[in-house]
């Protein structure tokens, strides 16, 4: 088993500059009147703070002094050099190479699909048990494509019976379901 891990390395001390100042990078640009997909992208490490004849841009020098943090703090050009165009990073990570006391392994892994499928499977199963034999055939069988028709047919009653049963078995479905759903959560805290 592995893990996937995606890095998205951005420039911080120009991000957390817009986000103090204003709450978000959009009303930060909004407020000082900047382009937020330029200031957007020299956060993302898109566009070089940098002109082409050396220098910082005319915009950054402008952010720089209205936030009142010199240009080199805001814009560090190691972290352009390295990174430009190649911010976003991904690596697969065996789990045995990782330590047990790693950060990585508090966060809760996706379940594997089979797994997903075979608790659900338990959950619905355990739920089915509740109805009434008629209630699980008519269910089932709306699963599998059956009309109300049909299954009136089958059982010798009309189609608006077979509806009134399937509406009772969702509404025990429903509520068994969100009951242990809710007793899952209750039991994991």
């Amino acid at each position: 088993m592995s893990v996937r891990l995606e890095l998205k390395i951005k420039n911080a001390a120009l991000f957390n500059v817009a986000v103090k100042q204003c709450g978000s990078v959009a009303a930060f640009c909004r407020e000082h009147g900047e382009s937020c997909s330029l200031v957007g992208d020299l956060i993302n490490l898109k566009v070089s703070p940098m002109r082409a004849r050396g220098g910082y841009r005319f915009v950054c020098q402008r952010i720089a002094g209205k936030v009142g943090i010199l240009v080199e703090d805001l814009f560090p050009v190691d972290l352009y050099n390295r990174f430009l165009g190649d911010s976003h990073r991904i690596a697969e990570v065996p789990m045995s190479v990782l330590p047990p006391t790693d950060p990585v392994l508090q966060i809760e892994a996706p379940q594997d699909d089979d797994v997903v499928q075979r608790e659900m499977k338990e959950h619905i199963t355990a739920a089915m048990a509740g109805l009434t034999r008629r209630e699980a055939v008519v269910t089932v069988s709306r699963l599998e494509g059956r009309t109300l028709q049909e299954l009136a047919d089958k059982l010798q009653v009309t189609h608006e019976r077979i509806r009134q049963i399937e509406m009772k078995a969702h509404r025990k479905l429903y509520k068994r379901l969100s009951a242990s759903h809710a007793y899952e959560l209750i039991g994991n805290q």
